[in-house]
Formats: structure tokens, sequence, C-alpha cells
């Protein structure tokens, strides 16, 4: 007789897989160890697997890994694995210019940072676009109105994921406004000059003051401005702000002359003797720096006022005696005084 061994398989493999994986990126494709099956047959010793889309590193998203195990009797079974590459991770920014607390001048302010993120999506900042190269980001924007401005950078990656940082700024685009206290600007004055400087800022604040005299160097006000010698001299002077708004230029001009003027009894000389009883009395006047103020000539004959009859050309006053004001004989006192400017 005849044996046939006939063998039965209808059980497919049984095929035990890992878990479903999830991971947070660490990259643009993320390195994941998927564990290997355990793959066993009750007939077949050696079954066969197949595997699609195992990789060694992962996108972003979710990859399904499949695995097809098949015996020799072509039963076969399926399982999958799915990869999760997640990104919960907001991105990493820092505005570097302006500083915070920083005083600007103009409308418009080139803002600049560093940004990172791996799958950075777009950077802002006070909602305008900005251009990214190398993880540093640029963006022109405008303050808008004077006064404390906030400037807002914000990154946000292609998961949705935002992260900000912001700094305040001053923006001021007016000068300071210096005033001075001197009451003599541009008159001639018997005293020293002594000069003080106020300057005031309302948005940033006054930074320096800056003075000088004449031509000389500039120089950084700290107390009042002393000038003790006579002569005409120049005081120029400004003020510099926070934001570095400079002020137009003022000046302040100072004249000083301590010196009494030189006055002179031309005609008749001092102790001379005169034959006429109404003489021509000439008075004459000299001053180097401010000149003299013969309007306020006083003129006394003999203790008696006589100042209105004296016609006053410049530095000279004449008086042409009339006979009917005639001197007795016997000696006579002029006295004449005048003042400079």
């Amino acid at each position: 007789p005849s044996i046939i061994s006939v063998r039965i398989d209808k059980t497919p493999p049984q095929l035990q897989v890992s878990d479903d994986i999830t991971k947070e990126a660490v990259a643009e494709y993320t390195p994941v160890a998927i564990p290997a099956p355990r793959l066993t047959d009750n007939l077949d010793p050696n079954p066969t697997l197949t595997i699609d889309n195992l990789l060694s590193s992962y996108p972003l998203g979710t990859t399904t890994v499949i695995y097809k195990a098949q015996d020799h009797a072509n039963n076969t079974s399926h399982a999958q694995v799915n990869v999760t590459i997640q990104d919960t991770t907001p991105p990493v920014i820092a505005i570097t210019s302006p500083q915070d607390g920083d005083n600007v001048i103009g409308d418009n302010i080139v803002v600049t940072g560093t940004v990172s993120d791996i799958f950075l999506a777009s950077v802002a900042v006070n909602g305008v676009a900005s251009s990214v190269s190398n993880g540093n980001f640029t963006a022109t924007i405008s303050l808008g109105s004077e006064n404390q401005v906030t400037i807002t950078a914000e990154a946000t990656d292609i998961s949705g994921n935002t992260s900000t940082d912001s700094v305040i700024v001053t923006r001021d685009a007016t000068p300071p406004v210096t005033t001075d206290d001197y009451a003599f600007d541009g008159i001639w004055s018997n005293q020293d000059a002594l000069i003080a400087l106020t300057a005031t800022d309302d948005i940033s604040g006054v930074k320096e003051t800056y003075y000088r005299i004449d031509s000389g160097a500039f120089q950084v006000y700290s107390s009042p401005i002393s000038i003790t010698s006579e002569g005409e001299f120049s005081v120029e002077f400004y003020s510099v702000d926070k934001a570095g708004n400079e002020e137009t230029h003022k000046f302040i001009s100072v004249k000083i002359d301590k010196t009494a003027p030189v006055i002179s009894v031309i005609i008749p000389e001092n102790g001379s003797e005169i034959d006429i009883a109404n003489p021509t009395i000439k008075i004459q006047f000299k001053d180097l720096l401010s000149g003299i103020d013969i309007q306020q000539l006083t003129v006394l004959l003999n203790n008696v006022d006589v100042t209105d009859k004296f016609q006053k050309t410049g530095s000279v006053a004449l008086w042409d005696m009339p006979e009917d004001e005639k001197l007795s004989e016997g000696s006579h006192t002029l006295h004449a005084v005048s003042y400079t400017h």
C-alpha cells in the first residue's frame, strides 16, 4: 500500500510588533530605533517577513511602518507601528538691537535679533514680516508717536508653536531746550559775568550741555560760566538729549567794561588865567571799551549845574559862554562827570 502524508496549514504566522511610538523632534529627521518584531509559525520554522517604511530617522508627522509575515502555505499576517514625530517646542527668539531702555530719534527703526527652531515658519516684529538668514532676523518698523514704544518680535514654527521677545524704547524726536539767566546779553556792564545754564528735555532727558567762549573748544557745562576780563565775548551753548537730538546753538554777547572813562577840560586849561569873562569851555571824553554815554554828562561850575548849557557832539561838549553869564574876577571851579555805556 502507498502512504501519502498530507500537512494542512491554515494558521497564519504569529507577528508581534512594538507599540506605536511618539517622540519629540530633535532635528529635521529624528532617529528612532523600533524594537524588532517577534515572528513565529506553528509549522513553518522560517516564515518570511517584509517591512515597508522602516527608517533610521523619521520626519515630522506620522509614518506608518507596515509588517507582512508569510509562511510556506501562503498564510499571511499583518501589523503596523505608527511612528509619530511631534514638535511641541516653541522657537527661541531674542531681540539684540535696539536694547531695552534705548532712546531713539527717528520714526523708523531697524530691529535685529536671533532666532532658532528646527521647523521655523516666520518671524514678525510688531506685525511686520522679518527677513531671516542663518539664525538672524531683521525688520524695519515704524515707531509712530513720541514717548515709550514696545517692540515685540514673534517667531512661529510650522507646528504653530510661538514665542516672543519684547523691548521698550523711548522715541524722542524733539531736541532739548537750554536757557540762560544772564541779564546783560548785548549790554555793556561794569561787573563780572556769571552765567547759569538750565537744560530741559521732557522725553528722554538731557544728556549733556556744552559751551564755549569765542572760538575756543567746547566744554561740558557743570557750573556757572564765569568771565572776569574786560572786553567783548561770545558765549555759545547747546544741549544734547539721551536720544541724540542736538538743539540749535544759542549765543550770548558779554560786554564788560570796568574801567572809568577819561575826562579832560581842554579849554581853558586847568590852572590857567584868562582875560575874558565869558570864555568858551570845551570838555573831551575818552573810553577804549564801551565808549562814552555823553547824554549822562554832568558839569558843575562853582557847584552850579550848567550841563544843559553844553552842546554835546561825539566825545566833545562845548559851551560858548554868553555875555550875560560872564564870570567874575577870581578863581572858578569846573567839575565834569561822565559815564560809560
